[in-house]
């Protein structure tokens, strides 16, 4: 299967009419050490401070502008690790750029047969696979097969359905 550059997905994602994105994460990428260690000492940053969140943002906010449409299922540990609270505490952010995030215990998650794993799914056509194996920048992996495709859009809407909006923080 084909890896992806990080401009051949940003690509992607920008020719895309909807983007899905199943992600479970436990601990901060190296990128993310910083804002995240500023929110357990009680002094969030907001996105303008840190580029990368800026970055993602400014990339969201152009698909939507476009008509394009971002939605999320973020798959979380019970109780939530620090990490996974510092995700439910700046989904307001990722709301107003446009998007749309909402969360599942891993345990649902496992209960109803999707993988605890992280992915796009773009226009019901196309997955990338993501792999934080190798550090900050995840390995990307095109699946284009319409069979597969079929189990991710499967999982997708289960995770869809059973996600709920995060609690208040």
């Amino acid at each position: 299967m084909p890896t992806l550059s990080q401009d051949q997905f940003r690509v992607m994602f920008a020719e895309s009419r909807t983007a899905f994105r199943l992600e479970h994460q436990r601990d901060p990428l190296p990128g993310e050490a910083e804002a995240f260690q500023h929110w357990l000492s009680g002094n969030p940053m907001v996105p303008w401070e840190w580029p990368p969140w800026r970055d993602w943002l400014d990339l969201a906010w152009r698909h939507v502008g476009a008509g394009g449409e971002i939605r999320r299922v973020r798959l979380v540990d019970d109780p939530p690790t620090p990490y996974q609270q510092w995700g439910i505490a700046i989904t307001s952010w990722h709301e107003r750029a446009g998007d749309h995030i909402r969360y599942l215990p891993c345990h649902a998650a496992q209960r109803l047969g999707i993988p605890v794993t992280n992915w796009w799914l773009f226009d019901d056509a196309h997955v990338v696979a993501m792999s934080y194996d190798s550090g900050e920048v995840p390995g990307k992996i095109l699946i284009s097969d319409s069979e597969v495709i079929a189990k991710y859009r499967t999982w997708r809407d289960l995770a869809v359905v059973h996600a709920t909006e995060p609690a208040p923080t």
